[in-house]
């Protein structure tokens, strides 16, 4: 159980209901590749490059977002809307970080939810000059009766240490596979059993090691 002195840093948000993008008509898509129009949802089933104008003979009404010939899946991935920055000190908590990330609901009609854990020397997570972004920890694809079903929500738990290279910078990211009826809702962050002043929000700066 997460008590209150055992909370998450504040970075709770809403992944939505995984509806994928309004059609552009300036877009390339390739077949397989999902679109919305007109709050339907729609897989390509012809290659469009240099984008054109909405021809429903190039796409297919899809709602539940799975093509059961090819196995592709709709699916959209949302990073956290905080960004921990270590500041030039990659060391955290003497070189250990705890991390979690759970659900705050009970998500319904997509197929499955996956929590990860980036770091990058970039504020941006680019990958632009000497860019590194890495992976720390990855929950792999959970099925949806499954995540529901975890203790407290929790997707991810792990405890991260400098054998993992921890970068400046760590955020969360999440992927949705499937059309969400209704939408995920998250928090991630860094965590501590040790007093509240050592929880700290992605927003703010490192405290000394402890």
């Amino acid at each position: 159980m997460i008590t209150e002195t055992q909370r998450l840093c504040s970075d709770k948000q809403s992944l939505g209901n995984n509806t994928p993008a309004e059609y552009s008509t300036s877009a390339d898509y390739a077949v397989g590749d999902y679109c919305s129009k007109s709050g339907t949802v729609y897989r390509c089933t012809t290659a469009i490059t240099g984008g054109e104008t909405w021809t429903s003979g190039h796409w297919t009404q899809d709602d539940d977002g799975y093509d059961s010939a090819s196995g592709s899946v709709a699916s959209s991935t949302v990073v956290s809307t905080n960004v921990l920055d270590n500041g030039t000190n990659t060391r955290v908590y003497d070189g250990k970080l705890h991390f979690i990330a759970k659900l705050d609901n009970a998500p319904a009609g997509g197929q499955s939810i996956q929590a990860v854990v980036e770091t990058s020397n970039n504020a941006d997570f680019s990958t632009s000059g000497s860019g590194v972004v890495k992976t720390l920890a990855d929950s792999g694809a959970i099925a949806l009766a499954t995540a529901n079903a975890k203790k407290d929500g929790v997707l991810l738990d792990e405890t991260l240490n400098d054998k993992k290279d921890i970068l400046r910078y760590v955020r969360a990211k999440f992927t949705l596979k499937g059309v969400f009826s209704t939408g995920a809702t998250v928090t991630a962050g860094e965590f501590t059993e040790a007093a509240p002043t050592h929880v700290k929000d992605f927003t703010t700066a490192p405290p000394a090691n402890v």
